[in-house]
């Protein structure tokens, strides 16, 4: 069982390519490489599924998973209700959510938070890969322990949990 990550897919904005710099196709880019989820797997989306066109984009997002657990963890941009998420085929939608791996504590949220006891490391999304959120988290942010997860750094693909993680090392 593998544990993957994804975040921050905004399918379905209309100016994320023009004026946030996105690549043209990046959605059939995220969907394509989501082939490497298999059967038995723990897929994590950290939020901000898509901006508008809810109903198709979920849809379409779940079906490219093959994932036994699909995790939702809600984003600034999920405005539904946890029910109706998982109506769609999520079997968890949550504000933030801990897991033990590996023998770390890892800490997942759409934001960054403030370092929470016994946790060993917050694997976020929301920043992009740029400054252009910096103002928002940095009286607390931790280089060790606050850990980035950006599509715009990863080649608009799922990550592993291991690599993400590990890659600090």
């Amino acid at each position: 069982m593998k544990y993957h990550i994804l975040t921050d897919t905004h399918f379905h904005h209309r100016r994320i390519v023009s004026d946030f710099g996105r690549p043209k196709g990046f959605e059939e880019k995220i969907l394509k490489s989501m082939k490497q989820i298999e059967e038995g797997d723990i897929f994590i989306h950290l939020g901000d599924i898509c901006i508008g066109n809810d109903e198709e984009e979920v849809t379409k997002l779940l079906h490219h998973s093959a994932a036994k657990i699909n995790i939702l963890v809600k984003g600034n941009h999920d405005g539904k209700s946890g029910n109706w998420y998982m109506s769609k085929g999520f079997s968890l939608v949550v504000e933030s959510l801990v897991i033990r791996y590996e023998g770390k504590n890892v800490l997942f949220s759409h934001k960054p938070l403030p370092r929470q006891p016994g946790v060993d490391f917050n694997v976020h999304g929301h920043s992009h890969g740029n400054a252009h959120r910096d103002e928002e988290h940095t009286p607390f942010y931790e280089s060790g322990y606050h850990v980035e997860f950006a599509l715009e750094k990863t080649g608009y693909r799922p990550l592993l949990i291991r690599d993400l993680i590990y890659k600090k090392k």
